[in-house]
């Protein structure tokens, strides 16, 4: 399999801070907490940011665990990472996105703990959103379009 292109649409309907990200067919709310501005109907893009990070490994463990002889009944990541919102804000000039992640890997399993090691040494190298988020990638705005609005 080569290069693949994924994509997804996100849509504003033009007031608060709800988002709709169209994946497929697959729909996602995204909002911010009260303390933000949102209305909390949704995680936040940086909580969704996490929850494709964690996605992302355990799909890779599940794939990759019989290759490691790895038997496990239930995954479970915790994530969690540091922002500095002055920086969201513009109140100063400190980074906007996260400056570190950590994550715990929680397994259901009979197997001895030293035998994960290599096994997660694994899924973290293969894991396509830990490595988006490890090493620079080309981010580019392709184009503009401004539409009028819609008569109502």
């Amino acid at each position: 399999m080569a290069k693949q292109t994924f994509q997804v649409t996100t849509t504003h309907p033009g007031n608060g801070t709800r988002v709709e990200i169209q994946a497929r067919h697959h729909r996602i709310i995204a909002d911010e907490p009260p303390e933000l501005g949102g209305t909390d109907s949704g995680a936040n893009p940086v909580e969704i940011l996490l929850g494709a990070l964690g996605a992302c490994q355990s799909v890779v463990a599940v794939v990759y665990a019989q290759k490691f002889g790895i038997r496990f009944e239930r995954l479970q990541i915790e994530l969690e990472g540091d922002i500095d919102l002055d920086g969201f804000f513009d109140k100063s000039n400190v980074r906007p996105g996260f400056s570190d992640i950590r994550y715990k890997f929680i397994f259901d399993s009979e197997e001895a703990p030293e035998k994960f090691q290599e096994f997660l040494n694994f899924v973290e190298q293969k894991c396509p959103v830990g490595d988006t988020l490890g090493n620079p990638v080309a981010l580019r705005r392709a184009e503009i379009v401004v539409n009028a609005p819609a008569a109502v």
